[in-house]
Parts: structure tokens; sequence; C-alpha cells
């Protein structure tokens, strides 16, 4: 006579569990810049550092592959924005594509600043995939009393 089965609840409990995580990982994946296979197309958000010294504002962005012609730099007030895009190489008919994980399209980052800015001052850089904005800080003024 064999012995009657018994139900482990917590195993099977774990077990749902752990693929339920991995379907919420996978469902999440497409916005987190999860690239669409067919297009190359996903949600891309390139990483940017905002630093600060004294005199200065320092924002700093990996964007590989992006071209100046493609880029905007635009400040509002106390807002950076910085759109850009970027394009695929080349469109290759007939392929299939078995990963895709670079990303391509437009993209925009919304910075909000610390301090006034002296407008006049601003300087960009592009290199080597690496954009560079220079920010002077505007500074406290006396204004005269009349």
């Amino acid at each position: 006579m064999s012995k009657p089965y018994t139900w482990d609840s917590y195993k099977v409990l774990m077990e749902i569990r752990k693929q339920m995580s991995e379907l919420l990982e996978k469902s999440l994946r497409q916005f987190e810049g999860y690239s669409d296979i067919k297009s190359g197309m996903g949600k891309w958000n390139p990483p940017f550092d905002v630093l600060e010294t004294e005199d200065e504002i320092l924002v700093v962005g990996e964007i590989p592959g992006v071209l100046k012609e493609d880029l905007e730099v635009r400040l509002k007030g106390l807002e950076l924005t910085i759109r850009g895009e970027r394009r695929p190489s080349s469109e290759k008919q007939g392929v299939s594509y078995h990963q895709a994980e670079r990303y391509y399209g437009p993209f925009e980052r919304t910075f909000k600043l610390p301090e006034a800015i002296a407008e006049d001052r601003i300087s960009t850089s592009l290199q080597k995939g690496l954009l560079e904005i220079k920010l002077n800080k505007q500074g406290a003024r006396t204004i005269p009393i009349q």
C-alpha cells in the first residue's frame, strides 16, 4: 500500500511566487527600455550625472551614437531640457533579430536646477558619445537702491 499524497502548501506557494515574480519582471521590461525586437525601438533614457561646484553646474550624459544635429538643449528658468534621437545605423531588409538590446528613437530628459544660471555663459560639447553641459551660476547680485 502506497503512502497517501500530502499537499505541501508552502512549496506550492513558493512556486507560485516564483512564477509571478518572473511574469512581473518580464512584463516590466517593456517599460524600462526593453527594445521591441521587430522595430528596434524602445523607451530610451540615457544616463546623466548632475554635478555642482561653487561656480557651476555640470550635466554629463552618455549618448553614444547620437549626432549633434539630432540634439537640442534648452534652458527655461530653472529647468534644463535635453532632447535627442538615436537613429539606427542602417536599415537592413530581410533581417530577423534573435536579440535586440540597443535602443533607438527619441529621448527627453528634464532636470530641475538648484540655482539660477548665467544664460550668456553656457557651454556644451559632444565628444565620443559624452554630452557635457557647463552651466555657470548666476550668483547673487546687489541691487542698488535709488
